[in-house]
C-alpha cells in the first residue's frame, strides 16, 4: 500500500469514528384505557330520537367486553343497539357502541354509570368504568305559536326613523286589529247560521267521526301481524282524530306525556284517564325495544283496539249508532 492510499484510509476511518450514530426510533406511545358517553344531539325535545354513543379507547390488541344495556332509564326509551365497531391505529383502538333512544318525559335525567371488562396484552383482566351522563328533555309546546294564546303578541324589534317604537301606540294598534277580527268572526258566524239546511254546509251522515274511526281500527287490527308499529300508529291516529272531532279537543298536536300534564277538557272529564291509558299503551307498542315476542305484541295491540272500539261506542250520541 502506498503512502497516499494509507493516508486516505486513515482519514476515512477518523471521519467515521467522529460521526454520531443515529438515535434509535422510539415506539409510539400507547393510549391509556378510557371510556366516555357522547349524546347527539346534546339537548332533547319530547318525542325526539337521538343516538347515545359509548366510546372506549384502549391500547392496540386489547380485548373489550360488551357494553351492558340498562334495563330501564327514566325519561327515555331504548329503541335499539348498534355495534360494537372498532377502528385501529398504532397508538390506540377505539370501540364504539351506539344506543338509539327516544325522549318520552320532560325533565332532567341521567344515563347511569356502568363498566366493561378489558384484557390488555400481558396484563390481567381489568375493570374499566364508564361515567354517567346527564341530559335534559324539554317540551316543545312553547315553541309552537298559537298553542298558549289565540293571538300571541310579539314585540317588534325594527327601528323607525325616530328610534324604537315605545308607549301605547303599538298596543293600541294590536287591540284595534283584534277588535276588527272579532267583528269579522261574528259576521261569518251569522252568515253560516243563515244558510239553509240544504246548502251542503251540514255534515252528511256518512261523515260521522266514529264511522271512519271504526274502519281505521279494523284496518290496523288486520295488518298487526305483518307490521306491528304501523298498526299501532294507525290505531293511535284514529283514536286521536276521533276525540278531536267528537269533543273539539287538540290531542293530535301533543304527545301522551304532554296530555298527561294538561287539565282534562270539560267534555272529557269522565273519560280523560281512560283515554290517556289507551294512548300510553299504544305508545308502548309504537316504540318498543328491538327484542320481544311479536305475537305477544300483536295480541296486546288487538286487546287495546277492542277497548278503543268500546270507548268510541260509549262516546257516540244516542240515536246515531249507524
Amino acid at each position: 500500500m502506498t503512502k497516499l492510499a494509507a493516508a486516505a484510509l486513515s482519514s476515512l476511518l477518523a471521519l467515521l469514528a467522529c460521526s454520531e450514530a443515529p438515535p434509535p426510533e422510539r415506539p409510539p406511545a400507547q393510549a391509556t384505557p378510557a371510556a366516555t358517553l357522547i349524546l347527539e344531539p346534546p339537548r332533547l325535545e319530547i318525542g325526539e330520537t337521538a343516538t347515545l354513543e359509548v366510546a372506549i379507547v384502549v391500547p392496540p390488541g386489547t380485548r373489550v367486553g360488551p357494553v351492558p344495556s340498562p334495563d330501564e332509564i327514566p325519561g327515555i326509551w331504548v329503541l335499539g343497539i348498534d355495534g360494537p365497531s372498532m377502528s385501529s391505529s398504532l397508538e390506540r383502538d377505539v370501540h364504539l357502541t351506539h344506543f338509539r333512544i327516544r325522549a318520552r318525559e320532560v325533565g332532567s335525567f341521567t344515563w347511569p354509570a356502568t363498566h366493561v371488562q378489558i384484557v390488555r396484552p400481558g396484563h390481567p383482566e381489568q375493570r374499566l368504568e364508564i361515567p354517567a351522563r346527564s341530559f335534559r328533555v324539554r317540551s316543545v309546546v312553547k315553541d309552537v305559536p298559537g298553542q298558549l294564546t289565540f293571538f300571541s303578541y310579539r314585540e317588534s324589534t325594527r327601528l323607525g326613523d325616530r328610534g324604537e317604537v315605545r308607549g301605547v301606540v303599538l298596543p293600541a294598534l294590536v287591540g284595534a286589529a283584534l277588535a276588527l277580527a272579532g267583528v269579522g268572526l261574528v259576521v261569518l258566524v251569522r252568515r253560516a247560521r243563515a244558510l239553509p239546511k240544504t246548502s251542503g254546509m251540514e255534515p252528511k251522515r256518512d261523515e260521522a267521526p266514529w264511522r271512519a274511526t271504526q274502519a281505521a281500527l279494523a284496518a290496523a287490527s288486520e295488518i298487526a301481524g305483518n307490521d306491528l308499529p304501523r298498526a299501532a300508529d294507525m290505531a293511535s291516529a284514529a283514536l286521536r282524530v276521533f276525540v278531536d272531532r267528537r269533543f273539539r279537543t287538540h290531542t293530535t298536536r301533543a304527545t301522551s306525556e304532554e296530555l298527561r300534564g294538561r287539565k282534562p277538557p270539560f267534555l272529557l272529564t269522565t273519560r280523560w284517564e281512560r283515554l290517556l291509558d289507551l294512548l300510553e299503551r299504544l305508545d308502548a307498542l309504537r316504540f318498543p325495544p328491538r327484542s320481544g315476542d311479536l305475537q305477544v305484541g300483536v295480541h296486546a295491540l288487538r286487546n287495546v283496539i277492542e277497548e278503543i272500539q268500546a270507548f268510541v261506542a260509549d262516546a257516540i250520541p244516542r240515536g246515531n249508532t249507524h
